[in-house]
């Protein structure tokens, strides 16, 4: 009997004060409102992607079921943002949303929006205002929540040939709004008379006569009133008239006043971005930042804004689950257009394409759903990023040949490979992106061929470091194909092979990965300079030949830092480091982008591959004379579990000691070296400064001496003269020769035995001392062993006991990048 009558006090308890749980409710639908609009957001874009025929025509009766689907999720959406909206007209400070709002013309928009309602329902909607409605100054907001509500509800609830008014005033001698909204409806009972303004509230006539409904209006309309510091009265019983007043004290703002207010707002900046990918939110972002007043734009043709195109591969190998994941920003919110209008306060204009700019009048022509207008700016920052580059080869536009440059191409891959059946599939370019695909699809359950028209894969690496990570791919079932241009993509309608020389590689199919051009044409044709990368030439603020517009991204030029060369770039990193100094002086300020290094970093399955920097090869090219060395080592104690290897190639400049770039790969941690290069790199520092360079240590992390450390050393050596090595690719191009060499290896006879260069002598290096006699003092002598260190000390021995040609393979037989004997 004590717990049921606990129980029931308790549930008493709940009726009379059920304020608290409702409050909790509301916070917890106020806080959830982001997470709720996000997967309508991404269901109206995919309806208004299937009504653009994206997915194939639609017929009659398709049509009209998505075009229905399309409005209860925009009305859904519109539900949530008026939440969002009225959630931040109730936090913080509100003062600061306060404006001049024409009366008239809000509460025309209002009774414009619900007219149509009313007849659909076949209930008669009166408006009565008495005289002018003035501008006054308040939250326009809140004001419309006012009267959009009371006649929502009023209109809801009244039976066909029922009768809805709505009368407006305004008592200029009390500067008061008053307000009444009447109709012929259901009624409130008596009873719930008490209730009806609280949140989540609804009678339980109104339960049974519109099924749909928050019971957030009313709550909202008392919310807005409270928040002018005015009153709400009501009148109102079962099958009676119902009657809603509201007071609202409204300071009436005179001609003056508002020619000021419009004149400030004439005075704000206007920002207009083209491009919503990478650079472009970027700079977008950074200008509102700068400056709060500004009016920021964005203009982006296609349907997806601020998406990780970098993310593109692991969603395509399920890596990455959702295609979501890569369009929410790190706490989960969904990068749309509400997003920014409602976190960031920028407007986007999506799908929206920018069509020509008038430079002398600053106007920007956008063309949107069939509907072109032009817009004035006072900054403009162009981000076009760059278009795919389709080789010259027939077939290349057949179904199932694809590019990866979106998440439209992502999703086309994806459904592809969840075909039941294997896929054959060709990648054309070798390069980071086509490497990156090869493991996607290759993960993804398909077979791999990539085709490259140049020596070797990744041109950002050296030929021996990209031939171990060729090795490392092969291992792994993806077969490379080098020094060969298809000629030809087979099938009828869909791909069924790719012609190379005189055989077809079956291939269900096709991904062209053959390189980016950067999309100058907007900026072409307006007569902004375009530089001889073929980017838009830019100063070191990136403002381009007209100083009121700004470039960024993929389309605008790049520098490097180590040789001061303009340069094309389409990485991601650099995009959003020039967005963001674009977006600081478009707004004002005086930001200067020096330029990049070029660090890069990808995974190759187990494999973690990068560079920074200049390559040897690039180096030459520049005229510099140079050194390099290969160093494989651990990345880790080499007793601790996790350790790996990493090979690291280093490369600098023989006349004074600079450090020019380096490579780094391997299954061992790459990135942290790689950053403590680019680190040195940009301050122009020497090859020893790296090698004195003080490196957190513990066995877990690195080695006493890191293993970048170790190559700094080594290649010091060979510049102070202190080791003399040979590089694979010179001592391949000797023994093709048949030049007089003597090959000496120094490991032991097990390894010897598992594998070891043709010709090659084993004397282990503990018999070194005693069996020196036996080597050729008239012949170069090359010392092998695993991995460096060993044939190191080998050519000390040699060289202290006066053998006059002697150098250590470089990087050892783990470095060597040709096939190799057992």
């Amino acid at each position: 009997m004590k717990d049921g009558k606990k129980e029931s006090t308790a549930q008493e308890q709940n009726k009379k004060n059920p304020k608290p749980k409702r409050a909790n409710k509301l916070a917890f639908l106020l806080t959830s409102a982001h997470q709720v609009r996000s997967p309508l957001t991404t269901a109206d874009t995919s309806l208004m992607v299937l009504l653009q025929d994206y997915a194939g025509a639609l017929s009659a009766k398709q049509r009209m079921l998505v075009e229905s689907a399309e409005r209860k999720v925009r009305l859904g959406l519109s539900l949530v943002n008026d939440m969002l909206a009225i959630n931040k007209l109730l936090s913080g400070n509100v003062l600061d949303a306060f404006e001049a709002v024409d009366l008239s013309q809000l509460a025309g928009k209002v009774t414009e929006s619900l007219s149509s309602a009313a007849k659909d329902k076949g209930v008669e909607f009166l408006t009565h205002v008495k005289g002018r409605l003035p501008t006054v100054w308040a939250h326009p907001e809140g004001i419309r929540s006012i009267i959009y509500n009371l006649l929502d509800n009023a209109i809801r609830y009244t039976p066909r040939t029922g009768r809805v008014d709505l009368s407006l005033s305004y008592d200029s001698e009390k500067n008061t709004l008053l307000g009444e909204v009447s109709d012929t409806g259901i009624g409130i009972p008596t009873e719930c008379h008490e209730m009806i303004l609280e949140d989540f509230y609804r009678a339980p006539n109104a339960k049974n006569t519109v099924v749909t409904g928050t019971g957030l209006g009313l709550s909202i309309v008392r919310k807005s009133v409270e928040l002018h510091g005015g009153s709400l009265e009501f009148k109102s019983k079962p099958g009676s008239k119902t009657t809603f007043n509201f007071s609202l004290p409204l300071a009436q703002i005179s001609a003056k006043t508002l020619d000021n207010i419009e004149k400030s707002k004439k005075r704000r900046m206007r920002i207009i971005v083209i491009g919503g990918v990478a650079a472009g939110p970027k700079a977008a972002a950074k200008a509102r930042r700068m400056d709060p007043r500004a009016e920021v734009i964005i203009v982006e043709r296609g349907m997806f804004l601020s998406y990780a195109g970098c993310g593109l591969p692991y969603y395509i190998s399920g890596q990455v689950a959702d295609q979501k994941d890569l369009m929410t920003s790190p706490i989960g919110e969904n990068r749309d257009p509400e997003f920014f209008k409602l976190i960031k306060d920028i407007v986007v204009m999506s799908p929206a394409e920018a069509t020509s700019i008038d430079r002398e009048h600053k106007l920007l022509e956008v063309r949107s759903r069939d509907k072109t207008r032009k817009l004035p700016y006072d900054k403009l920052i162009i981000a076009t990023g760059s278009t795919p580059v389709l080789p010259k080869i027939d077939g290349i536009r057949k179904k199932n040949v694809f590019t990866l440059h979106g998440v439209e191409d992502a999703e086309g891959l994806k459904r592809e490979l969840m075909a039941e059946e294997s896929k054959d599939a060709v990648i054309i370019g070798g390069g980071p992106l086509g490497i990156e695909l090869a493991e996607a699809l290759t993960v993804a359950g398909a077979r791999v061929t990539v085709i490259e028209a140049r020596h070797q894969i990744l041109g950002m690496l050296d030929f021996e470091m990209a031939a171990l990570v060729r090795r490392h791919l092969e291992s792994k079932g993806v077969r490379i194909l080098t020094d060969i241009k298809p000629k030809k993509i087979e099938g009828k309608s869909a791909v069924s092979g790719v012609v190379i020389k005189n055989k077809v590689i079956p291939a269900d199919l096709v991904i062209s990965a053959a390189g980016l051009l950067p999309n100058v044409n907007l900026a072409k044709e307006a007569g902004i300079k375009i530089g001889p990368t073929g980017s838009i030439e830019v100063n070191e603020f990136l403002q381009t030949s007209d100083p009121d517009i700004f470039a960024a991204g993929d389309c605008a030029e790049n520098q490097s830092i180590i040789t001061g060369k303009k340069s094309r770039s389409s990485l991601a990193s650099i995009a959003n480091r020039q967005g963001r100094v674009a977006g600081i002086n478009a707004a004002g300020g005086r930001e200067q982008f020096l330029g990049s290094i070029r660090a890069m970093v990808f995974k190759v399955f187990d494999f973690h591959v990068g560079s920074s920097g200049l390559t040897e090869r690039e180096a030459v090219a520049s005229g510099l004379d140079v050194e390099s060395v290969i160093v494989p080592g651990p990345d880790r104690a080499h007793y601790y579990p996790t350790s790996k290897m990493l090979y690291i190639k280093l490369i600098a400049d023989k006349k004074d000691g600079r450090l020019l770039g380096a490579q780094v790969l391997g299954p061992g941690e790459a990135s942290k070296r790689l950053d403590v290069v680019t680190a040195m790199l940009s301050q122009h520092a020497s090859l020893e400064e790296l090698s004195k360079l003080d490196h957190s240590f513990a066995p877990p992390y690195s080695t006493a001496l890191d293993c970048l450390t170790v190559a700094a050393n080594v290649l010091r050596n060979k510049l102070e003269g202190l080791h003399r090595s040979i590089s694979s690719i010179e001592l391949k191009k000797k023994l093709d020769r048949g030049d007089n060499l003597f090959l000496l290896d120094v490991r032991t006879p097990h390894d010897h035995e598992r594998h070891s260069l043709p010709g090659s002598r084993l004397m282990p290096l503990a018999a070194l001392h005693s069996c020196m006699n036996e080597l050729p003092r008239e012949k170069e002598i090359v010392i092998i062993c695993e991995l460096g260190s060993l044939a190191y000390e080998a050519a000390l021995i040699l060289q202290a006991n006066a053998f006059p040609n002697v150098v250590a393979l470089d990087g050892g037989l783990a470095s060597w990048p040709y096939p190799i004997g057992k």
